[in-house]
């Protein structure tokens, strides 16, 4: 995979080349779609660690990450885990990885045309936070395709594991520069296991 040098595209992408021990350059599309399970039980512990719940609610909103669990109709029980409903929203953003148009991100001609209609009425702004115009995506979901490929889509999602806190925000850095970004990207997730281990614990 390329950088795109978007702030959230290239953190979920060294994100994932930290858990992978990949080189970014060396990940492939197999390699993306293998690290769904990874990365759902991943976001479980994270947003179970009252260090990092506000990260979540700050992050995605309306997303897998927010969105309320199923419930059993009759017992009125949560019937899906945050990990099940994260990973299906993984899934069913990268099952619909096609070679139709190119995206307005990478360049990648990884649009599917005729996208499963569940992956096209689930589009949020929450899956992609300031890649767009604020118009691009409207509220009634009625759109045939969008133009942001499933790879994209993805990769912001994880790079929520690289948000650092500041108070009552949340930054992500970016830089030109290779070595940094690995290295920053390296020490955080050591910090992020290390935060949830803690959390696991109390």
């Amino acid at each position: 995979m390329e950088r795109t040098y978007n702030v959230f595209i290239d953190n979920g992408l060294y994100v994932l080349g930290n858990e992978l021990d990949k080189e970014i350059e060396d990940i492939t599309l197999e390699d993306i779609k293998n690290s769904t399970d990874i990365f759902a039980k991943r976001f479980e512990e994270y947003a179970n660690c009252e260090y990092y719940k506000k990260n979540v609610s700050m992050g995605f909103q309306n997303s897998a990450y927010t969105q309320g669990l199923k419930k059993d109709k009759e017992t009125k029980k949560e019937s899906e885990t945050r990990c099940e409903k994260v990973l299906n929203q993984y899934n069913l953003i990268l099952n619909n990885i096609g070679n139709d148009e190119y995206c307005n991100i990478c360049g990648k001609k990884h649009i599917k045309l005729n996208a499963d209609i569940n992956y096209t009425k689930s589009f949020t702004r929450c899956w992609m936070p300031h890649i767009h115009a604020n118009t691009f995506i409207n509220y009634i979901n009625n759109l045939q395709m969008v133009n942001i490929c499933p790879v994209c889509l993805y990769l912001s999602m994880i790079s929520i594991f690289n948000f650092e806190k500041a108070g009552d925000r949340i930054i992500l850095y970016n830089s030109d520069n290779h070595e940094f970004m690995n290295d920053y990207t390296y020490d955080k997730q050591i910090q992020v296991k290390n935060n949830i281990a803690i959390c696991a614990k109390e």
